[in-house]
């Protein structure tokens, strides 16, 4: 440092600067302050600035220690166990964050396996309506074809009643028919019986066979497609009330 602040330092004065900054931070390592960069030193000054501080050797310049071996030694010590214990608090706080993300991993697994027991959960209650499901359609079906044979065996009923009204009403009659007449009227009684609509050839036989009023037939009920003069020809003829298919 002394050589580089005289006068005769044979330094380039553009590199001064840079050196005298390199040579300071050695001085503040061992809070020691240095001397002042850009001042005039005499000769003296500049004695006491290079006391057991620089020296040639074969070339080369060399820092020597400013402060003794021991307190060098003490210095290094404690900036090694300071780093020592810098290592070690940022080691425990990788620690501390390796534990804390395993036991995050732990809680996600934990959830993990519990969505999954819920997932499984809600196959086996799917699996468990759809099963319901089936049972239920299968009844429905069962039911449904119940339906269908009581409707058939209501049906079957309602035609076995009517055809013993017709009988019934067959018997009472006291105008007299051949076989064929008789099977062509009664036919068109049974249809009254079951509320069927009379067709257009069914007034036409009646007509035709002039069925008195002593047919008992109380209301047939007649097809759209009849004639206005063949409902009035059957009114007078049988005394059938023409009704009006809704």
């Amino acid at each position: 440092m002394g050589a580089l602040l005289g006068t005769c330092s044979g330094v380039d004065a553009s590199n001064k600067k840079g050196i005298y900054n390199h040579l300071a931070k050695h001085y503040r390592q061992y809070d020691k302050e240095p001397p002042k960069f850009g001042l005039n030193y005499n000769d003296k000054e500049l004695k006491q600035i290079e006391e057991g501080e620089v020296f040639k050797k074969e070339g080369i310049v060399e820092m020597e220690k400013i402060f003794s071996q021991e307190e060098f030694d003490t210095a290094l010590a404690e900036k090694t166990q300071e780093l020592k214990n810098s290592i070690t608090a940022k080691d425990t706080k990788i620690a501390e964050g390796v534990s804390n993300l395993q036991e995050k991993d732990s809680v996600i697994v934990e959830k993990e396996n519990l969505l999954q027991e819920k997932e499984n959960t809600i196959t086996e209650k799917d699996t468990k309506l759809s099963e319901q499901e089936n049972i239920i359609k299968e009844k429905d079906n069962v039911i449904s074809s119940k339906d269908n044979e009581l409707a058939e065996k209501n049906e079957a009923i309602k035609k076995f009643e009517a055809e013993k009204k017709v009988d019934q009403k067959w018997s009472e009659l006291s105008v007299d028919y051949n076989e064929e007449d008789a099977i062509e009227i009664k036919g068109i009684l049974l249809k009254s019986e079951l509320g069927e609509t009379l067709t257009t050839e069914d007034t036409e036989i009646l007509l035709k066979k002039k069925v008195g009023s002593s047919l008992p037939v109380n209301s047939l009920p007649i097809g759209d497609g009849i004639s206005k003069e063949n409902k009035d020809k059957l009114r007078r003829f049988a005394g059938i009330k023409v009704k009006k298919q809704e």
